[in-house]
């Protein structure tokens, strides 16, 4: 860990209310570390908050309900990514990295979902903003 110390120290000073789980993605999203638990991680941030006087700060949101709107006029909408396991009769049970999207009417069990590989391409792209209405 102490080979990303900078950058996490970068990090904390700027964002004092980080989460372990939060630096763990970063880790993982930024740097490509690979090597490290998520439990290792909180305890090297929790060590680092100390020895550098950094105290995690509790930033408040402020929640509201949404007023209940008719059938069709209100959505969810998730962006997710999932691991999932080929046909092992076909590919030896080799592994596929899916980035989803997934929308549906608050009112309704079933959705629009959508995968793609990263990077997103131009289509689905255009798809996702005429879905939204963008």
């Amino acid at each position: 860990m102490d080979l990303y110390q900078r950058e996490i120290l970068d990090w904390l000073r700027e964002y004092p209310d980080l989460t372990g789980a939060q630096v763990y993605d970063w880790l993982e999203e930024k740097l490509g570390v690979k090597n490290v638990s998520e439990n290792t991680v909180r305890n090297y941030l929790n060590e680092m908050r100390d020895f550098y006087h950094i105290p995690k700060t509790n930033v408040s949101r402020t929640y509201s309900s949404v007023p209940e709107l008719p059938m069709g006029q209100q959505a969810q909408v998730d962006f997710g990514q999932t691991v999932v396991r080929i046909n092992k009769e076909i590919t030896n049970g080799s592994t596929l990295s899916l980035s989803c999207f997934l929308i549906r009417d608050i009112n309704m069990l079933s959705g629009l979902i959508v995968h793609f590989e990263p990077p997103m391409s131009f289509v689905c792209t255009r798809m996702l903003s005429t879905i939204l209405g963008e």
